[in-house]
């Protein structure tokens, strides 16, 4: 993942380049592990269990964003309540996703 976040940033998009990014992803890895394995300083938010295992019950710490080059990744990171009509997380598990919804604020 350093590599592609790297190569991003030393490509030109309308004329600049830009070393600020946010990498959002299903890391299967927790915060602290990917803290140790990440080359790039930068800040990972949030460290919280996102991932529901097939009862629909929190079980890992694996949805992350990854703010790096000055990125401000502010309030930590907000999950996102399942939406009717799959409210609970045993429907949002069969219905949706085996990963709830998360949501950060982003400063450049």
């Amino acid at each position: 993942m350093n590599a592609a976040v790297q190569w991003f940033q030393t490509q030109n998009v309308g004329g600049q380049t830009y070393a600020r990014a946010v990498v959002g992803a299903d890391w299967n890895f927790t915060a602290t592990e990917l803290t140790a394995i990440l080359a790039i300083a930068g800040t990972i938010t949030p460290d919280v269990e996102t991932s529901l295992n097939r009862a629909g019950a929190l079980s890992s710490r694996y949805d992350h964003f990854w703010c790096v080059g000055g990125v401000v990744c502010a309030n930590g990171a907000r999950i996102d309540p399942p939406p009717a009509p799959f409210n609970t997380l045993p429907l949002f598990r069969t219905n949706v996703s085996d990963h709830l919804a998360v949501r950060v604020d982003v400063t450049y």
